[in-house]
C-alpha cells in the first residue's frame, strides 16, 4: 500500500479538483442578477397587497353603505 498521509491528501485534493475550482463569472454579475430577481418579487407582492387592501376596502365600503341604507 505505502503512503502517507500528505500522499493521500494530495492525491485526494487532484482528483475533486474539478470540483474546487470557482464558478465562471463575476461575483458582482450574481448579486446583480439575485437583486433584480429580490426586487421584481417584493414589487409584485406589494401590487398584489395594496390591490387586496383596496379589493377589502371597497367591500366594507358596500356593506356599510347597504347597512345604511336600511
Amino acid at each position: 500500500m505505502g503512503g502517507g498521509n500528505g500522499q493521500k491528501s494530495r492525491m485526494a485534493r487532484e482528483k475533486h479538483l474539478d470540483k474546487m475550482k470557482a464558478p465562471k463569472g463575476s461575483q458582482l454579475e450574481s448579486n446583480k442578477k439575485a437583486m433584480t430577481i429580490q426586487v421584481t418579487f417584493f414589487s409584485a407582492l406589494s401590487l398584489l397587497i395594496c390591490a387586496f387592501r383596496l379589493l377589502s376596502f371597497g367591500y366594507i365600503i358596500l356593506f356599510l353603505g347597504f347597512f345604511l341604507r336600511t
